[in-house]
């Protein structure tokens, strides 16, 4: 019973990834989503009634798991502005010459622990 249901879900698999690209526009996303449909599909198999086919219970869980990735994506925009605009004021008193300067050295130190010693790598 449990190879019928993975083989089921490989087959399943493709129907879940044109949804979830058109969805989310975004090739990688879709295979996350997709990835982290099945893996929930897996741990949530002995609750699986039989009442509808395995591909609507798959397309109700990719929806699920597509609406987790948007929240996610909400929370993480809004903590990404909440933050710039506190360090707004912080950010206009970096001087970029001494900040551009410690990175060269940084480089410089790194090039010569790697033995090449030229400090020109990029």
């Amino acid at each position: 019973m449990a190879t019928d249901f993975l083989k089921e879900l490989e087959v399943q698999r493709g129907y879940l990834l044109r949804v979830a690209r058109l969805q989310l526009r975004d090739t990688a996303l879709a295979e996350d989503v997709v990835q982290d449909t099945l893996t929930a599909a897996l741990t949530a198999q002995g609750s699986f009634s039989g009442k509808s086919s395995v591909k609507t219970w798959l397309t109700g869980i990719l929806k699920q798991q597509g609406e987790l990735f948007d929240e996610i994506e909400e929370n993480l925009q809004s903590s990404i502005e909440e933050l710039f605009g506190a360090q707004s004021g912080n950010l206009e008193k970096i001087d970029g010459k001494k900040f551009v300067d410690f990175f060269e050295d940084v480089d410089d130190i790194l090039s010569q622990g790697s033995g090449t010693g030229n400090g020109n790598e990029d």
